[in-house]
């Protein structure tokens, strides 16, 4: 839903929307001091200062510390941790991580030349281009091509396993000077909403989240407002950097979390918004189809991940660099084709049903009843089947994880006391700091892919039940049939973890 024309400076009923609650949820801003510390400007600097001055000690003990990654601790923080603890952040706060990410921070300080302060302080600088249409109108597929073509480049270096300590530095770094050239060309957080490889990854499993954003209290409020200071700034704050506005219904997809609304909307009609978990992957109105396929491409860059970990893919990837010339793994023609098959493969239950719809043919939902994600037949079985994948995808990025996070995140412990000059390496052999062996690391594994797969079934049987019957004749099977695709993919996907016993 577009925000409707804004003019100042008047504002209509400002009043009605203060104090209630956003529908379906929980308004954390019920709570006086958590409500008084996101009125602050400084708020966000507060979370992100730790994370930048971090991200700074691993770009430098990258390039001058031991070459050693179990000993060094931008490799040990940052793979070992870091990366494992990025996706619990996302399952349980959705875009948690965009609040106090140090690669979009440092860029907007430094667009808003301002470390905090409220809006209409200073005119930022940059070129202040916006971003090309055609091009925004493949949404969640940019970010998710970004994050694939990074993983690409993590495995062709081998920069994260078993961890490379100045290239993990110049990945950091090319993260900001990346983050930081798109922020002086474009206007606002365009990187984070188009361009950063996290966010497609983020914004999409994050649908599951219970923190579901920041959101108007009564939609009609901000409908019927005419100044939008929300979008527009005040002398309260910025306008949304992610041009999300509050009164949309699916605006949680892109809310970074920064409050800027909040602080702004002059009829305190926003409020931060607690859900229950999987929520926010049963409305309709909230879906697109940009994301459907942005979680199938994601599907198969972490089944690629893998695969690539079993003998038999290994002699399949030497093949082809002996055809394409491409001189070792991973060879893009086969990391590509993986991420393909298991699009496709994802579509094909999708083209299925729909075929079935044309041959009995079944008249398509109306525009505007709950399938508003797309009018073919081919979208009103594939969009609500993706988001119901949702929590599967998500767990098997978290287990993927997880031999790292076991066998080696105690290892930051020694690695940061050698950093501080605390020990010796003889003081600290890197084998001894192990929390689990392979057996046990197999087991949650599956733990965690068992409870993703029971998710995305309990998704599947929610969607089904409520969208489905209104286009099949037959509900109950076609309700039996997704939920057993869910149980179907996440037995595919244990049975891997299983086969790959650990493997990093």
């Amino acid at each position: 839903m577009a925000p409707p024309a804004a003019g100042r400076p008047r504002h209509g009923a400002a009043s009605t929307g203060t104090g209630a609650a956003p529908a379906g949820g929980y308004d954390l801003l019920r709570h006086g001091w958590l409500a008084r510390w996101l009125k602050a400007p400084s708020w966000q600097f507060q979370m992100i200062l730790p994370n930048q001055i971090l991200f700074w000690v691993v770009i430098v003990v990258g390039l001058v510390g031991t070459s050693d990654p179990e000993l060094n601790f931008a490799t040990a923080i940052t793979w070992y941790v870091w990366f494992c603890l990025v996706f619990v952040l996302i399952l349980a706060t959705g875009r948690g991580w965009c609040a106090v990410c140090p690669f979009g921070g440092l860029a907007e300080w430094v667009q808003r030349r301002a470390l905090w302060s409220r809006g209409g302080v200073r005119r930022p600088i940059g070129l202040g281009l916006a971003f090309p249409e055609r091009v925004g109108r493949y949404g969640y597929l940019l970010p998710v091509a970004t994050f694939g073509l990074l993983t690409w480049i993590e495995e062709f270096f081998e920069i994260a396993g078993p961890g490379d300590p100045p290239l993990t530095s110049a990945l950091v770094v090319g993260l900001i000077v990346f983050a930081l050239v798109s922020f002086l060309v474009f206007e606002r957080r365009t990187f984070c909403r188009y361009l950063c490889p996290l966010s497609g990854l983020i914004g999409t499993l994050g649908a599951q989240a219970p923190l579901a954003g920041f959101a108007a209290r009564d939609p009609q409020v901000c409908r019927d407002c005419t100044t939008k200071d929300c979008l527009r700034g005040n002398e309260n704050g910025y306008g949304c950097p992610w041009f999300t506005w509050p009164g949309d219904g699916a605006a949680g997809l892109h809310c970074g979390l920064c409050g800027e609304c909040f602080r702004t909307c002059p009829a305190g009609n926003v409020g931060l918004v607690l859900k229950p978990p999987l929520a926010g992957l049963l409305r309709p109105s909230a879906r697109r189809a940009d994301v459907a396929w942005a979680v199938a491409c994601l599907a198969g860059i972490v089944v690629y991940q893998q695969l690539n970990a079993t003998a038999w893919y290994t002699a399949v990837d030497d093949g082809l660099n002996a055809l394409t010339g491409v001189p070792h793994y991973p060879n893009p023609v086969g990391y590509l084709g993986v991420i393909a098959l298991v699009g496709l493969l994802a579509a094909v239950p999708a083209w299925s049903a729909a075929r079935r719809l044309l041959r009995e043919d079944l008249a398509l939902p109306a525009r505007g009843s709950s399938f508003v994600y797309g009018a073919t037949r081919f979208r009103v079985v594939f969009v609500p089947l993706m988001y119901a994948a949702i929590p599967l995808v998500g767990s098997d990025y978290l287990a993927r994880q997880l031999p790292k996070f076991l066998d080696n995140a105690a290892k930051v412990i020694p690695a940061a006391a050698r950093m501080l000059g605390a020990v010796s390496a003889a003081d600290s052999p890197p084998a001894a700091f192990a929390m689990a062996d392979q057996a046990t690391v197999v087991a949650v594994q599956l733990v965690v892919v068992a409870a993703g797969t029971l998710a995305s079934m309990v998704a599947a049987y929610r969607i089904s039940r409520a969208e489905l019957a209104v286009a099949f004749r037959a509900p109950v099977p076609a309700t039996a049939a997704a939920v057993a695709l869910m149980a179907a993919g996440g037995g595919l996907i244990g049975w891997l973890f299983v086969l790959i016993q650990a493997a990093e």
